[in-house]
């Protein structure tokens, strides 16, 4: 099988270049004083499936870990933190939500006929906030930012959704730092390692590839943690 991905930071840099976010401080500030404000100095980022299909197929299931020529990675929680500087530690954060329950949500979303909000939904909305500087306006922009930021990066889906109880978290920008973030990210991401990793057939000392699919979820936290595995 060939696995895709759809994780990638280029649309968080394009959406900064395009609407010259670094010029509007109000915005920046709001941003910045939430865990996730240093995504707004991120690069251009995306895996290439060749990296991504290397990278699962030395995964070891029953260690939970990488392992190449006897050595061994576990990729943790901890390492999430460190990549990111986002908290391992907090409460903990709810993906399995099934409906939204803030006023945040049916304000901006609930006139959408999407399940949940997509990335080019929150974008468009996004645009019609930008150019504002009241302070209602400036705080929906920065929990619009991060949902956008979650749906194409840290929790990244095949169609880029944003699950509902992101949504929710959000709508409290006051307590969004009391979450253990890195630990959602990590356990969301070693779930689709599993579901991907057993698409990898070894046959003959080679992957065999049949079909294709999507590695959701953050991969470039796993790409960074096991390049570590090469480094002598």
């Amino acid at each position: 099988m060939t696995i895709k991905t759809r994780c990638t930071t280029t649309r968080t840099v394009d959406i900064i270049k395009e609407w010259e976010l670094n010029e509007k401080p109000l915005h920046v500030e709001a941003i910045r004083s939430t865990p996730f404000g240093r995504f707004i100095d991120i690069p251009p980022m995306r895996i290439k499936k060749c990296l991504l299909e290397k990278i699962l197929s030395i995964w070891n299931p029953q260690r939970e870990s990488f392992v190449v020529k006897g050595r061994k990675l576990r990729f943790t929680a901890s390492d999430v933190a460190i990549i990111f500087s986002l908290s391992a530690r907090g409460k903990p954060v709810d993906l399995e939500s099934k409906s939204p329950t803030s006023v945040f949500y049916h304000q901006y979303f609930t006139s959408q006929n999407e399940k949940y909000p997509t990335a080019s939904a929150i974008k468009k909305v996004m645009k019609a906030l930008v150019a504002k500087d009241d302070e209602k306006s400036v705080k929906d922009f920065a929990r619009l930012f991060i949902l956008h930021l979650f749906a194409t990066f840290l929790f990244c889906t095949s169609n880029y959704a944003c699950l509902f109880g992101l949504v929710d978290i959000v709508n409290d920008l006051d307590s969004i730092g009391e979450y253990a973030w890195a630990q959602a990210i990590h356990l969301d991401v070693v779930k689709a390692i599993k579901r991907s990793s057993r698409n990898i057939v070894k046959v003959g000392g080679s992957d065999a590839t049949d079909g294709k699919g999507y590695f959701s979820d953050c991969v470039i936290a796993l790409t960074v943690s096991s390049i570590s595995l090469y480094i002598p």
